[in-house]
């Protein structure tokens, strides 16, 4: 069989430029909420949530009332969580939770009158079906994030950084610091530095080897309006609100440098990196999940319309959970996520399937153009 080799340039072209294509603006798989596995609702604002073995802690607020509620929902069985148990908090709303061992730590902040009522709140969960408060710190300002790392507990609030001593949970001490933030709104501790990100600048790098005189060692100011903050070895990935996903080599860190951005559809919120993919809280735009294969083009392959505003996320095993304001808790299966793999194997058979069609086509019109 002989074959025009004018045709088989065009189509090689086409299958280069279609391939390219979808390599540099990939493919990705839109779902509605009723490919989620499962939702609760309880009534309240959702804030944060953490898993932890059969149980996913949320805490969640009723704004109007300045209330604070800490559940306990049992999800043994991920397509049928149940409240398994809850504390209300009658002084202030919850925005952040983190549990470690047998205490959750949860951070306490009123946003209609953030700059006087904030602080730590600490919870014995050790036997979950009777939460026990224990301890709480106030410290003036909302504290709208924590992060929890051996014996301290980080808290950043909108004008400092708060280093609390858990050594003993019944009787934590705020630990007098020097270190300031403007309008901080999260925190990430890794090793013996905290990543801030500020809202209206973006990355601060703190040295706290010595809790007691933390120092600012690195920043970047970002493009965006940075709201939350993940560590992955020498990468920082901010939620940089309209501008997406923000990947940046923190190797340096008295200069840390752009990698690459990734744009959400909506306000990213909040970021978990797990394995080779990135997980977003984008605020309206539900969740979505960045395939980071290629580091540099950072891609979305699964987006996810929810039903209300999501402020945080978890993931553990094949689920990931959404802290979705009013409907609470959505359960999502990650293994239905399509790898970048797949994708590219559909591409490339598609393609194949392309190339004889536009062969015949292009014979068709050479018949034509003869008669």
């Amino acid at each position: 069989m002989r074959f025009n080799k004018n045709i088989l340039q065009k189509s090689y072209l086409i299958f280069v430029l279609i391939l390219f294509n979808f390599l540099i603006f990939p493919i990705g798989l839109n779902l509605t909420q009723g490919d989620s596995v499962s939702h609760i609702d309880f009534e309240y604002e959702s804030k944060g949530v953490f898993v932890s073995g059969d149980y996913a802690y949320i805490v969640s607020s009723m704004t109007d009332e300045g209330k604070g509620y800490l559940h306990i929902v049992n999800i043994t069985d991920p397509t049928n969580p149940s409240v398994f148990n809850k504390y209300n908090f009658q002084d202030s709303e919850f925005l952040d939770v983190e549990v470690i061992g047998d205490y959750a730590y949860v951070a306490k902040g009123n946003w209609d009158v953030g700059s006087y009522i904030g602080g730590l709140v600490i919870f014995d969960i050790s036997n979950a079906s009777n939460i026990e408060l224990k301890s709480s710190v106030n410290f003036g300002r909302c504290v709208l994030e924590l992060d929890v790392q051996g014996d301290f507990a980080y808290c950043i609030d909108k004008g400092a950084l708060n280093i609390v001593n858990i050594s003993n949970p019944i009787s934590p001490a705020l630990i007098p610091t020097s270190y300031s933030t403007s309008h901080g709104v999260g925190i990430c501790v890794e090793g013996n530095y905290a990543y801030i990100v500020e809202y209206y600048y973006g990355l601060r790098i703190v040295d706290i080897t010595d809790p007691y005189s933390p120092l600012e060692v690195g920043s970047y100011e970002t493009p965006g309006r940075s709201r939350g903050i993940c560590i992955e070895g020498d990468l920082a990935f901010i939620a940089d609100a309209g501008t997406g996903i923000v990947i940046l080599d923190i190797s340096n860190k008295a200069n840390p440098s752009k990698v690459s951005i990734c744009d959400t559809p909506g306000a990213a919120k909040e970021v978990i990196v797990n394995e080779n993919y990135v997980y977003v809280a984008d605020w309206e735009a539900g969740l979505q999940i960045i395939d980071l294969e290629v580091l540099r083009r950072p891609k979305i392959i699964y987006s996810l319309e929810t039903e209300d505003l999501v402020f945080d996320l978890d993931v553990s095993g094949e689920y990931i959970y959404l802290a979705e304001n009013e409907i609470n808790l959505r359960i999502v299966n990650a293994s239905l996520v399509p790898t970048s793999t797949n994708f590219e194997i559909l591409t490339i058979a598609l393609t194949f399937l392309l190339i004889p069609v536009l062969t015949v086509i292009t014979r068709k019109r050479k018949i034509e153009n003869k008669i």
